[in-house]
């Protein structure tokens, strides 16, 4: 883990690795739901009776989706992983 917290990820885009972790504990500071745009799936914010979308849509409805933030370790280090469904 340690060798891939240190890697550019922008140096490295077209690369795969395999990292092996186990789940230590559950990110306190992330909410695990958001309210979703149904067309491009950002994040919207309350905006007066409505939503406004963070990536600009004109017409906004919003859809509910899960964002799990968890913490992993391989032993060597740790890292953030953001899931959503």
């Amino acid at each position: 883990m340690v060798e891939l917290n240190n890697t550019d990820p922008w140096e490295t885009k077209n690369r795969a690795y395999i990292c092996t972790v186990t789940v230590t504990k559950l990110s306190a500071s992330q909410s695990w739901w958001f309210q979703s745009c149904s067309h491009c799936h950002k994040t919207t914010t309350s905006y007066g009776s409505g939503y406004k979308c963070s990536g600009h849509c004109q017409t906004v409805t919003t859809i509910p989706k899960y964002r799990l933030c968890l913490i992993g370790t391989d032993g060597t280090g740790s890292a953030e992983f953001v899931l959503f469904g």
